[in-house]
């Protein structure tokens, strides 16, 4: 199911109150990984997160027009996009069915 179906069934309930919903899946049916670290198992280890932390980079922050790198501001790292990787099928094999449930 897309998330244009979900949205679109979403709109048709007839409530004044909210909605949500929880759902779980093990961490380690998700394929994830990240160049230069390589597979990334959950719950992160201490070796895998000095690999991890290696990889990235400080991370900055909009300010009006202006992208800048204060870490009064913000104080942490990220791993550019380009370097992640999804193990798309396992990843659509294990949330498909949650999407569908929910």
């Amino acid at each position: 199911m897309a998330k244009s179906d979900i949205e679109r069934l979403l709109r048709t309930i007839d409530s004044r109150g909210t909605f949500a919903v929880r759902r779980k899946v093990a961490a380690d049916t998700l394929g994830l990984e990240v160049k230069g670290s390589g597979k990334v198992e959950l719950p992160v280890s201490t070796q895998t997160a000095k690999r991890l932390i290696a990889a990235a980079r400080p991370a900055k922050h909009g300010y009006k027009e202006q992208t800048r790198l204060d870490r009064q501001v913000r104080d942490t790292w990220e791993i550019p996009k380009s370097r992640v990787k999804l193990d798309q099928r396992r990843w659509k094999r294990t949330l498909g069915p949650e999407l569908d449930a929910i």
